[in-house]
């Protein structure tokens, strides 16, 4: 089923894009976190990223954003983080990306008894290539994103969940830990709502 190019389904195995084998890089979740029921939902993988960074021509924006960056100083820390996600946000999703994210929610609505938009969880994590002391700080699990239920809303929030690797803390750890920025890559886990999945059956 999955002949996509930045959709990795659940029902594939319940495992993100690089669990899965696409990328060698190891999925940071908890291991107190609930597995999410295969069929449920998909992941949007760390391709679909570095490639919005690419249509959009920001890795030199961000390079220039991180120049001289020092991460001592909260002030200049929150500042760049700040205009680093703002040009995240006010940049375009390629047409083609957001096509594919938006088709994988709407075959969620198959599942729903009154064919209505089902109500999903958007929320991201990372991936890390970088090993050694210290990685652990690399790893981040963002609060999700809940009661969506629009598909430009479900492509909206992916692209917040890509800014959130710019939050602060997230740079200052890089930036300690002398790891290469795009080292740490997001995933996207848009799932359907258990309550809803309860109310259904």
């Amino acid at each position: 089923m999955n002949n996509l190019r930045y959709v990795h389904w659940l029902e594939d195995g319940g495992k993100s894009c690089s669990e899965a084998g696409k990328s060698g890089i190891g999925l940071a979740i908890p291991k107190d976190q609930e597995p999410v029921p295969a069929g449920t939902g998909f992941w949007v993988n760390s391709r679909a990223y570095l490639e919005f960074l690419s249509y959009n021509n920001l890795f030199l924006d961000l390079k220039g954003l991180l120049t001289g960056l020092s991460v001592e100083n909260a002030g200049d820390l929150w500042a760049r983080s700040a205009a680093i996600r703002q040009l995240i946000m006010r940049s375009a999703v390629p047409e083609h990306m957001s096509r594919e994210i938006t088709a994988a929610y709407q075959k969620l609505t198959a599942a729903t008894t009154d064919g209505a938009n089902p109500v999903v969880t958007v929320q991201g994590t990372v991936t890390v290539t970088a090993t050694g002391e210290g990685v652990k700080n690399l790893i981040e699990q963002y609060d999700p994103y809940v009661d969506i239920s629009d598909p430009r809303q479900v492509v909206q929030y992916v692209q917040r969940c890509w800014g959130h690797l710019w939050a602060p803390r997230a740079i200052y750890y890089r930036e300690k830990l002398s790891c290469p920025h795009l080292d740490v890559l997001p995933e996207v886990l848009v799932a359907k709502d258990p309550v809803q999945e309860t109310a259904i059956a």
